[in-house]
């Protein structure tokens, strides 16, 4: 798993996640697949698009960005418990 405290994808950026991704923060501005667990915001700017499963406390999509996940929004003000690698 990947983990970090607030994560940037840059707006050339193409990545596509081999394990999960937990932060804190997640602001997309290129393109992002796969499993991601944010104990904060994900913004999805313009352009922007992710792709996946995301567990997350708020969610931002921009104007023009797009989000095409399986989504469970939280209350949790700690970390998402550990899962399994996602398979998509």
């Amino acid at each position: 798993k990947a983990t970090a405290k607030s994560t940037v994808i840059g707006p050339k950026a193409a990545i596509e996640l081999a394990f999960p991704l937990r932060t804190s923060d997640l602001e997309v501005h290129g393109s992002l697949t796969g499993q991601i667990y944010c104990s904060g915001t994900v913004h999805v700017r313009k352009h922007g698009l992710l792709r996946g499963s995301l567990e997350a406390r708020g969610l931002v999509v921009d104007r023009g960005g797009h989000c095409e996940a399986n989504l469970k929004i939280t209350s949790s003000h700690s970390a998402p418990s550990d899962v399994s690698i996602w398979k998509g």
